[in-house]
């Protein structure tokens, strides 16, 4: 991982800031640096110094209503307090432009926790190694429908597709998001030509597992499928579109949101009711 001099901003929003020695000394958060690795995805290294925990502290990062939790790196259970700690959070889906602000919020935690936020400078991505799947799928490609259509079968009866997107792992080119018939959700990386690179169930899904996201509510008879969504999203975006994302939604009146890419290269988010009405269509920033 890139290790940066990252600058203190922000505002500590929960008292518990530990100083060396003290007992039940949370870890204390001194500088956040955002770094965009794709059109919505960003990259947040959070830089903090360690509390009294023996453990790695446990440090999550919200960026407009994102959640990912930030991986430690380098960490020595022999560090002494106060010793700086690097760690970095993943986040997909967060509209951001380089140069503009965001408002990242920070919680960590070992024996004690601190909350701050802080108002960061989205950077770019200085090693040019962009994760963004602009790269055009190859001749004879599957598209959408066809990735939903191999991760449902490769899952298994009584699943359903909660997502669609390009892929940017295991050199896939579809990352789909299946509802397991257990309630488990599992990601299926789907190839080019249909076969399936890599799978997982995500983490706190398993059956028993206390899964705490709670799936949409299942569809009414006769609704369109995320494949039928996709088709009807390039009918409202225009001929020669394609499909770059296919969502589920649980909330609200639009029982799929569609992220199209216009011929020009210019992004659409199209929603749309389960009887294929469309009720929206929005460029995407």
């Amino acid at each position: 991982m890139r290790y940066r001099t990252l600058i203190a901003t922000g505002l500590v929003a929960a008292a518990g800031m530990g100083i060396a020695g003290s007992a039940m000394a949370a870890p204390e958060v001194t500088g956040v640096e955002a770094t965009k690795t794709g059109k919505t995805k960003l990259e947040v290294d959070v830089l903090s110094l360690r509390g009294t925990s023996a453990t790695a502290p446990r440090i999550t990062v919200t960026v407009q209503r994102r959640l990912a939790r930030a991986k430690v790196s380098d960490w020595d259970p022999a560090l002494p307090a106060d010793e700086a700690v690097q760690s970095t959070a993943k986040l997909k889906k967060v509209r951001s432009a380089v140069g503009s602000t965001v408002r990242v919020r920070v919680r960590a935690c070992d024996d004690d926790c601190v909350t701050t936020v802080h108002s960061v400078t989205v950077a770019a991505d200085d090693n040019g190694d962009s994760t963004d799947p602009t790269t055009p799928l190859p001749p004879g490609a599957i598209d959408a429908g066809g990735a939903s259509a191999a991760a449902l079968a490769f899952v298994g009866d009584g699943s359903s597709v909660l997502e669609v997107e390009r892929a940017d792992e295991y050199g896939a080119a579809w990352e789909v998001k299946v509802l397991r018939a257990d309630g488990a959700r599992v990601k299926v990386y789907v190839n080019a030509d249909g076969s399936i690179a890599s799978s997982r169930v995500e983490e706190g899904t398993k059956p028993g597992g206390g899964d705490h996201h709670q799936p949409p509510a299942p569809l009414p008879p006769g609704s369109i499928t995320s494949d039928q969504a996709g088709q009807i999203a390039i009918g409202a975006v225009g001929a020669g579109s394609t499909v770059r994302e296919v969502e589920r939604k649980s909330r609200g009146p639009a029982a799929w949101e569609v992220k199209v890419a216009r011929a020009d290269g210019v992004l659409f988010e199209v929603k749309i009711a389960a009887d294929g009405t469309i009720l929206e269509v929005e460029q995407d920033d």
